[in-house]
């Protein structure tokens, strides 16, 4: 990680947390189209559990049919854990989607709300 020591006072906010940021982009199996009813429904259930668990701030798709299919912000101690965590989506599982881990720092999402 970057030193943020020499950065004048400010600039950054005080409230900075470490979150992962994982995103889900094409796997080896990911075929063009919706994925089967089935697995969206897995992928969905898998995603609100997360969330409920307080493992997942937010998920949820991208819109552009490019390479990246899904973004979540993953609470985990360390990269593991968090890949630990996204390992377990039923896409992953499947083949159909991969992970990207990036470590963040980010202002603290602890008043962020996901209702359904």
């Amino acid at each position: 990680m970057n030193s943020l020591s020499t950065i004048p006072p400010g600039l950054i906010p005080q409230n900075l947390r470490g979150y992962h940021v994982g995103l889900l982009v094409r796997g080896a199996k990911w075929a063009p189209g919706e994925p089967p009813a089935d697995l969206l429904k897995r992928h969905l259930e898998f995603n609100r559990r997360m969330i409920e668990e307080k493992k997942f701030v937010l998920a949820g798709p991208t819109l552009d049919d490019g390479r990246l299919l899904g973004l979540a912000i993953v609470v985990a101690k360390s990269t593991a854990e968090a890949e630990q965590i996204l390992g377990q989506d039923p896409d992953v599982l499947e083949g159909r989607a991969a992970i990207e881990l990036h470590p963040a720092l980010l202002p603290s999402l602890d008043t962020v709300s996901v209702k359904y």
